[in-house]
């Protein structure tokens, strides 16, 4: 009986097992590598779908910002060539630059907008003053070209040796502001190579300078300016301040003549 038992034992440890039951283990980490491939394979097809210029093509360009020397068909003429492809792959930056090209663009934000459009934000350039023969500055002495638009508000105009034009801005702001406590315009102001100043007032007044201490020299005018032109017939024509403890002042007569 013994023996009989012991060839009936072995008979069962050398039954076959079947193949599923040997892969039972491993079916947590099949099905893990299959949810894996599944997700790669997704993300491979999004990535596609997402380069594809023809998935979710941009269609629309909005302008937004207060425009006053530009017009919005100037600025589509120059950045629609740049809006191609979808909404994922369009160029926001070869927009950006092709709109700040524009000589009246001083800033341009681009962003898209789902799911279809491309929105610009331009900040026009504000011209305070003129510079030289055909150029213009804004607050921040920065120079760009007028570009044929024709300035209707009057601006004073500045002259100067090339890269000191936000220096040269920044001096008339200071002296406009001193002489307007005299109730008197700057409309021009010149610095010359040397960087000697003259300005000249609306009235057609030439004010020499010179090189240093213009803010000191143009205070000393104003404390003497009310004697000057009170009770007096002659036009003042001329002012030098350009001496150290005052200044020469030239006048115009009502018949031309010129006395200093």
């Amino acid at each position: 009986m013994a023996e009989r038992a012991r060839k009936t034992t072995s008979g069962q440890a050398s039954r076959p097992v079947s193949l599923l039951a040997r892969l039972q283990p491993w079916w947590p980490r099949l099905g893990r590598g299959a949810l894996v491939l599944a997700l790669v394979l997704a993300g491979v097809g999004l990535v596609r779908w997402t380069q594809d210029p023809d998935s979710l093509p941009m269609r629309q360009l909005q302008i937004e910002g207060s425009l006053r020397y530009l017009s919005e068909t100037e600025l589509q003429a120059r950045v629609l060539p740049h809006v191609r492809g979808g909404f994922f792959n369009v160029d926001v930056v070869a927009i950006q630059r092709a709109a700040q090209e524009l000589d009246w663009v001083d800033r341009v934000s681009v962003r898209r907008v789902w799911p279809d459009t491309v929105r610009l934000h331009v900040q026009e350039q504000l011209p305070v003053a003129r510079w030289g023969d055909g150029a213009l500055l804004n607050p921040r002495g920065e120079r760009f070209d007028a570009a044929g638009r024709e300035i209707q508000e009057p601006l004073p105009r500045l002259q100067g040796p090339e890269g000191r034009e936000a220096a040269l801005l920044a001096q008339y702001q200071e002296l406009e502001q001193l002489l307007s406590t005299a109730g008197l315009t700057v409309t021009r102001l010149r610095q010359d190579p040397r960087r000697a100043l003259e300005l000249t007032l609306d009235s057609g007044v030439s004010m020499q300078l010179g090189r240093i201490d213009a803010r000191q020299r143009v205070r000393r005018f104003l404390r003497a300016y009310p004697s000057l032109v009170v009770s007096r017939e002659e036009r003042l024509q001329h002012v030098d301040l350009r001496y150290s403890n005052g200044f020469a002042v030239r006048w115009t007569a009502r018949n031309g003549t010129k006395e200093s």
